[in-house]
């Protein structure tokens, strides 16, 4: 599966840049997935593809910004590109929160994940 961008998703996620601001992604995306896994630019095909543990449509990624694989019961249901790093590379639960830095317009988010 190729990963489409999504602006609406990517300006929810970038309004969240400010001190005290957070917002579930759940909410943002919704849908029956149950995990997302986050890949940086200059992530490798085939650090991807074991991952997630399916065939990917892209070349090595080099970005700039970032591929999310939002995954239901260990399929893809929805693969992201988004035009900017704002949060950290990884795999959460669904219920992962994102919220704003410390720092007012700092480019990356917190995130706190349940697990």
């Amino acid at each position: 599966m190729e990963p489409e961008p999504d602006p609406k998703l990517y300006e929810q996620i970038n309004s969240l840049t400010q001190p005290g601001r957070e917002r579930s992604l759940k909410e943002m995306q919704p849908g029956p997935w149950d995990t997302v896994h986050v890949f940086e630019e200059y992530t490798s095909k085939e650090q991807i593809e074991r991952t997630i543990g399916t065939g990917i449509g892209i070349d090595d990624y080099t970005g700039p910004g970032q591929l999310f694989f939002f995954m239901s019961a260990g399929k893809v249901f929805r693969a992201v590109e988004l035009d900017a790093s704002r949060v950290p590379g990884g795999t959460y639960s669904s219920g992962v929160v994102l919220r704003g830095g410390p720092i007012p317009g700092g480019v990356r988010l917190e995130v706190v994940d349940p697990k």
